[in-house]
This record gives C-alpha cells, sequence and structure tokens, in this order.
C-alpha cells in the first residue's frame, strides 16, 4: 500500500508540471518501468475493494475503450461538418487520426511482448488497447478545452483503465503503457495538419478462427 501512495503522489506531482515533450518521453519510460513492480499491489489492492456499484461502474465505463468507441469521433466529425461547427470537425479529426496511430503502436506491442492476460485468456496483455484508444479519443478532445470539461472527458479514459484492472483483464503496467500510448498518439496527431479524413476508409471484418468481429481504419497516403 506504501508503495501505491508514493507512486500517486509522484504522478499527481509531475502532471502539475508544464513538460517540455522530452520530459514527458523520459517520464513515460520511468513510470513504465516503475509500474511493473506495483502490479501484485494493484492487483491484491483492487480484489479486496470488490462491490455492486465498482462491478455496475466498471462494466459502464470498459464499453469507451471498446473497438466501438471509434464512432464517437466519426459521428462528431459528421456532425460538425453538417453544421458547419469547424472546432468540432477538426478535433474529431485529429481524434480519429490519434486513435489509427494508437492501435498502430499497440496491437504491434502486443504481438512483440506476447504477455499473458491475468485472467488467462487467449489475447494478449501488454498494453491496455482499450485504455490506449480511450485515451486517444477523449484525449484529443481535452487537450482543446479548458476547466471542468477537460478533466471530466480525462476522468473517462481513467476510468476505462481502472475498470480493465477491476475486470481482470489487464495488469497495472498494461494499464500505464496503455495511457502513455494513448497521449503519445493525441500529440502525434497534432502535428499532422495535412491529414485528410476524406482518405480514411473503415473496413469491418471477421477472424472466423476466433469467433470475432471488429472495424479496421485504413488510410490512403
Amino acid at each position: 500500500m506504501k508503495k501505491i501512495t508514493f507512486i500517486l503522489i509522484f504522478f499527481i506531482s509531475f502532471s502539475t508540471l508544464k513538460a517540455s515533450e522530452e520530459n514527458f518521453y523520459s517520464f513515460a519510460l520511468f513510470s513504465i518501468g516503475l509500474s511493473f513492480l506495483l502490479d501484485d499491489e494493484v492487483k491484491e489492492f483492487v480484489n479486496s475493494n470488490r462491490g455492486e456499484t465498482l462491478d455496475d461502474l466498471t462494466s459502464f465505463f470498459n464499453q469507451f475503450g471498446s473497438a466501438s468507441s471509434i464512432f464517437i469521433p466519426i459521428a462528431s466529425y459528421g456532425y460538425g461538418k453538417l453544421f458547419e461547427n469547424k472546432v468540432l470537425e477538426e478535433t474529431s479529426k485529429k481524434a480519429i487520426f490519434a486513435s489509427i496511430i494508437a492501435v498502430s503502436i499497440v496491437f504491434p506491442l502486443k504481438y512483440i511482448t506476447k504477455r499473458e492476460r491475468p485472467d488467462k485468456t487467449d489475447n494478449y496483455s501488454f498494453p491496455s488497447g482499450h485504455t490506449a484508444l480511450s485515451f486517444a479519443i477523449f484525449g484529443s478532445y481535452a487537450k482543446n478545452i479548458k476547466g471542468f470539461k477537460k478533466y471530466l472527458l480525462y476522468s473517462i479514459p481513467v476510468m476505462v483503465g481502472f475498470s480493465r484492472i477491476y475486470k481482470n483483464h489487464h495488469y497495472f503496467s498494461d494499464v500505464i503503457a496503455g495511457g502513455f500510448i494513448g497521449y503519445l498518439s493525441v500529440i502525434l496527431s497534432e502535428k499532422f495538419d495535412k491529414f485528410s479524413f476524406e482518405r480514411v476508409k473503415t473496413i469491418p471484418f471477421c477472424d472466423c478462427s476466433i469467433k470475432k468481429t471488429g472495424l479496421g481504419i485504413q488510410y490512403y497516403f
């Protein structure tokens, strides 16, 4: 428990700094490495604090990191374009691109690390795709607003990450890595000003070997 308290104080202290991108990368690598030391303690802490309220709450937030959550920025982009809301349109465009970047980083890492999930299912654990995708989407919107709404938006991917640990789908380190990847995707999407949404195509797919369906995103350069 002392380790958890220390790391939370460390994260909160750093979040108050106006850090440069170089500091962000260093902090991300350091935090991911440190988070591996907390996997067992966080798992034990979560298991000792289960209850009906958290069961329902985590089930609700878990969906905001699923593949279908990509339709949030897609729908927002369409709404912004239809009603000529340029800010919403541009922010949604960046959120879509950030999602593409996040997924492009997460899945190769999963197959490189091949870390077994805590619930022993077939899918790989590191890093958390749900957390990365959620941070990429909601972080894109949060980055462009101020005040209470900013923190409200950031609370969604934080709860998604907690939900993945609570549901025993991921370790703490998986979620921390996923969060940083998601936020990195937001930073990178800001750099691609010439990104064209018209070059993006969504492709539904089915993997019959594992009886799962999904949504692929293809970008034409």
